[in-house]
């Protein structure tokens, strides 16, 4: 889509977080899955600083 949007090539990641309970009546994440975003987001912000990736 980047190509024939922009003419641009662009590598795309995909990010995972675990949930472990889900409640079609609510709209909350349960306290494991809480601690998987902090976890992630500890690891994700500092390569979104230096716009440096694994693999990238």
């Amino acid at each position: 889509m980047a190509m024939e949007l922009f003419g641009a090539r662009t590598k795309g990641y995909a990010l995972g977080i675990r949930g472990y309970q889900f409640d079609e009546y609510e709209e909350k994440l349960s306290p494991k899955a809480q601690v998987n975003l902090e976890k992630t987001i500890e690891f994700i912000a500092p390569l979104l600083r230096k716009w440096s990736f694994p693999g990238g």
